[in-house]
């Protein structure tokens, strides 16, 4: 039973790592269609014969945006921490 809670832990630990670089790809993705769009860039008028639109790229910036905020907001362990409450439906299951 310690090596299925090791394995669990292990398991909560390597989701949390995943769902942080899932994360980071979103905003990287999201921050290069903002540059792209940029006067001097241009790289969607290069490829596509249009600039991106205008109310796309505030949604996408707005995703960046509150990424940034998610990422920069205070780590404590808390009950309400997804990672917790999946380690916790787990190890009552045993």
């Amino acid at each position: 039973q310690i090596v299925l809670r090791q394995a669990i832990s292990k398991l909560v630990k390597a989701r949390s790592k995943q769902f942080a670089l899932s994360i980071a790809i979103v905003k990287t993705c999201c921050d290069l269609i903002i540059f792209s769009n940029n006067t001097g860039i241009d790289l969607h008028t290069k490829i596509r014969g249009k600039k991106c639109h205008e109310g796309l790229q505030s949604v996408v910036g707005l995703i960046s945006a509150f990424i940034v905020l998610y990422q920069n907001f205070p780590n404590d362990t808390t009950p309400a921490e997804p990672g917790y409450l999946l380690e916790q439906r787990l190890l009552e299951a045993l």
